[in-house]
């Protein structure tokens, strides 16, 4: 039972609720960490060591109304308090995964273009998985900060968010959740070859990290020592834990400042930064969290029919995982699903092996270095590659690579991979692989209830032979150009031709001069102020229905005469006389504008690029081409895709003929985040967006020497 305030609904408005009252030092929040009790520990962060976080990390950063952070960690890890109370603190926005995609990069990465996130907060695997979900010329641009924290930055980290996110600002943190979630920081400028790790960095406002002895004196340079932490961030200790407490906290006998030991090593460079060195007892990190094997080893224990059990960890800096060994006449499932029942799932070690005996050292203690080799050198279910193109399978030789090049061999066919081994980041890795290879994204929710090769081959679309599956896509290009000068620089060679073939030089010249290309060039901006409606129209009616001898016709081509594009159109706020902004649907039939919603945006905010957005925001109204499959496959069939695709052009290209002719400047568009608009479009769920292009009057010219140059 809780208990509650009453209130005496009599009373009326005579009742009121007294105003709470807090001190900077009162207890804020309590997050539990692990402890080596084999139960949880709650750390009790009071109001002013949060603020002094909170406070450094916006004002450093000049967070403010116009962030967004996307809240990828978990309720329970101390991350998320910056997510919720430092966003919030500066009047922006938390965007929030539905639960199912939680742990679905891939719609981290839709959220981050639909809702324009600009702070990225994680440990830093979480932001490795995402960039590996995405093509290699995609563009997370919105971003500009990555917070990383909780575990290693693998070195290679820092450059690849660059490639997407060219703008982000990339900040190592570090410290402890007794520290108030961050007390270290890091800006990574440039990764130095010379590192093996990322710097630890320095202390933040009001914080002290120190590297001391066991004396608890100042460490010289390079020399290897305990980190502790001291100032603003320190908690306040253990929720009713007092031995814990004064374990780890103390009083420096000099100052009187309040310390807390981190149980972490380091050493302090000449630049005054810290290396972060690893930790000094059984606690471990996994997947940013800190785990103390003792809890796990408790909990392993504690199942029914376990007789002995030890816990290792296993990997090195982002592919540490835990590794669970027990003797009892009991299974892999049985003590797995006691294990979810025990701990949180973070906790649980990803692979799990019965025993019949317990490796033990000369002193009679497990031997834990012989657990981890009897780990490397034996993998059940496991088959090599050279074994496994000796047998027929019922999984494409492609998949099975995925699964070997992520578990480090290849599993049978329906064999458990969770109980392989595969961790929740393995996981996501293995997906990303297979949606690299098949170009088909499996839902995270659906290979977690069935987690085999076999189950995965099944859900493949349009699944081939082995023969159809070695065939190459002619559109599947590794080698994609990233970089902004090299794409803009970049030329079509041509056709490669047979040596000897000469031109047969029978064709008249081109009767063609520069002014054809100023006058059918895209514009790369628009010309301020409004456009008359006769302009919007002159251009529309080209896509109208004419009325002639055998019935309606219409001025472009369309396969089997079906005509299933249609045209919706934008018109920007104070742009064109006569109509409201908004969004509407051109009539072919009766050549007008029909309302769809009235006073919506959908252009500058949605456009993905540097070149596009501003274009956007500077036209006078955009056309989206639209189809509803639905209404093309009947006739179409499989090429209803290809068809519409042309259709578009062709209508695409009729009205930058009309523009051209009418004196309004064009520009097709590509890259828009169609799904965070569908819903406003008639056939929502099922609307394909086939082709876009912005109008405008055209751009001032301005005249440098003899030449014209558009601005």
């Amino acid at each position: 039972p809780c208990p509650v305030d009453r209130l005496d609904p009599q009373a009326g408005a005579a009742a009121t609720i007294p105003a709470p009252r807090m001190a900077a030092h009162d207890p804020a929040y309590v997050i539990f960490t692990s402890g080596s009790t084999g139960t949880p520990k709650g750390v009790v962060i009071q109001h002013q060591a949060a603020l002094n976080t909170i406070l450094d990390v916006n004002e450093r950063f000049g967070v403010s109304s116009r962030d967004r952070v996307l809240g990828v960690s978990s309720l329970t890890f101390d991350l998320s308090i910056y997510d919720v109370f430092g966003i919030l603190a500066a009047g922006g926005a938390v965007v929030l995964p539905q639960q199912q995609h939680r742990m679905d990069p891939a719609v981290w990465a839709k959220l981050i273009r639909r809702h324009r996130v600009t702070i990225w907060n994680s440990v830093p695997v979480l932001l490795d998985l995402m960039l590996d979900s995405r093509p290699a010329a995609d563009s997370l641009e919105s971003l500009r900060l990555c917070l990383l924290s909780g575990d290693w930055i693998p070195l290679s980290l820092p450059d690849a968010a660059r490639e997407q996110a060219p703008a982000a600002k990339i900040v190592s943190l570090g410290g402890a959740t007794e520290g108030s979630i961050w007390s270290i920081l890091f800006e990574v400028d440039a990764v130095d070859p010379g590192w093996l790790s990322i710097p630890y960095g320095y202390a933040m406002h009001g914080q002290a990290v120190c590297v001391v002895d066991d004396q608890g004196r100042p460490c010289p340079p390079w020399v290897t020592g305990n980190i502790v932490i001291a100032g603003n961030g320190v908690a306040l200790g253990y929720w009713d834990e007092p031995g814990l407490t004064d374990e780890a906290f103390y009083l420096h006998p000099e100052t009187g400042q309040r310390i807390y030991r981190t149980g972490d090593r380091g050493r302090l460079l000449p630049s005054g930064a810290i290396e972060f060195l690893g930790r000094r007892d059984s606690q471990v990190k996994v997947g940013g969290h800190r785990i103390e094997l003792h809890e796990v080893e408790a909990a392993l224990l504690s199942c029914r029919g376990v007789e002995h059990g030890a816990v290792i960890a296993i990997g090195e800096h982002t592919e540490r995982r835990l590794a669970g060994f027990f003797v009892g006449p009991t299974t892999v499932g049985d003590v797995e699903a006691q294990l979810a029942r025990l701990l949180p799932r973070y906790m649980v070690p990803s692979v799990l092996r019965p025993l019949d005996s317990m490796p033990l050292s000369p002193t009679g203690k497990v031997d834990r270095r012989a657990l981890a080799e009897l780990r490397d050198t034996a993998q059940p279910h496991a088959q090599s590659l050279e074994q496994e193109s000796e047998r027929a399978r019922a999984v494409p030789a492609k998949l099975a690579r995925c699964a070997h090049e992520v578990l480090g061999f290849t599993p049978d066919d329906d064999a458990n991979l969770l109980a392989l081994g595969l961790s929740s980041v393995d996981v996501i890795r293995f997906i990303n692989l297979v949606h690299r290879t098949y170009g088909h994204r499996a839902e995270v929710a659906d290979f977690y209830r069935n987690p085999t090769l076999l189950a995965l081959a099944n859900s493949l679309p349009n699944r081939q032979s082995e023969h159809a599956d070695a065939r190459l896509d002619p559109w599947a290009m590794d080698d994609v150009i990233v970089d902004s000068k090299a794409r803009s620089s970049y030329r079509d060679p041509g056709p490669v031709l047979a040596r000897g073939e000469t031109s047969a030089r029978c064709l008249p010249p081109p009767q063609l001069d520069a002014s054809d290309f100023h006058t059918r060039r895209s514009a790369r901006r628009f010309g301020n102020g409004c456009m008359e409606l006769s302009h919007v129209a002159d251009i529309l009616h080209g896509l109208s229905r004419l009325s002639v001898q055998h019935g309606g016709r219409y001025l472009y081509p369309s396969a089997g005469g079906l005509y299933c594009v249609d045209a919706f159109v934008e018109i920007r706020h104070q742009r064109v006389h006569g109509v409201d902004a908004g969004l509407y649907y051109y009539d072919p039939h009766a050549h007008d504008l029909v309302d769809i919603v009235q006073g919506v945006d959908l252009s500058p905010g949605l456009h993905l690029g540097q070149t596009n957005a501003p274009l956007a925001d500077s036209a006078a109204f955009v056309v989206f081409l639209v189809t509803d499959p639905a209404r093309s496959v009947p006739v179409y069939g499989t090429a209803a895709e290809h068809l519409n695709l042309l259709n578009a052009g062709y209508l695409g290209h009729h009205m930058t003929d009309l523009a051209v002719r009418h004196g309004v400047a064009a520009c097709p568009l590509d890259g828009y985040d169609f799904d965070a608009v569908r819903w406003l479009f008639p056939y929502a769920e099922r609307a394909v967006l086939l082709h876009m292009l912005a109008f405008g009057p055209p751009a001032p010219i301005q005249l440098r020497g003899s030449q014209e140059m558009e601005t």
